[in-house]
């Protein structure tokens, strides 16, 4: 006679209890995507300047551009999500991560690609995840209301732990 499945535990529920909301199911299997696609994109432009330059300093200018802006215009990113709507806002900084992807790879695919584009990508990336990462945020809300927020914020930041964990073990 076959075993009966155990009920998950209470805890289980309750720790994905935000993922119940239709609308941030379709938003969480997106973000995941789009982490990914994103990690990919600076592992892959990390590689490339080392294929390039064989120089730590270039590899550290590239990271400086991507990241700097977040460190330096990130509150600003935050006034401009709260002011926006935010679901257009997102479509926007969505769509131009992909054409930054798709650029840069037309460009090494043809066999163009130097240094100060790949710096250029490296800053436009960085300036779009200002806006990007609060207009995330502050979407949850937008989707899931106050009841639900606290776990829809939990969930969402697991999703975005968990993407840059498959993409440095894969890569």
């Amino acid at each position: 006679m076959a075993e009966r499945s155990q009920p998950l535990p209470r805890r289980f529920h309750a720790t994905f209890i935000s993922l119940r909301n239709p609308n941030l199911r379709i938003y969480f299997a997106a973000q995941i995507g789009s982490n990914v696609g994103t990690w990919i994109q600076i592992t892959a432009e990390n590689w490339l300047i080392l294929q390039l330059t064989d120089s730590g300093l270039a590899l550290g200018v590239t990271n400086a551009l991507q990241f700097g802006p977040l460190v330096f215009l990130g509150l600003y990113g935050g006034v401009i999500a709260d002011r926006l709507d935010r679901r257009r806002l997102l479509i926007v900084t969505q769509s131009g991560f992909g054409l930054l992807a798709a650029v840069i790879g037309l460009l090494v695919a043809i066999n163009l690609i130097q240094l100060w584009m790949i710096w250029l990508a490296a800053l436009l990336l960085g300036l779009i995840m200002c806006i990007d990462r609060p207009a995330l945020s502050g979407f949850i809300k937008d989707l899931v209301g106050e009841a639900d927020l606290p776990n829809a914020v939990r969930t969402s930041a697991k999703a975005q732990h968990g993407t840059r964990t498959v993409d440095r073990a894969c890569c």
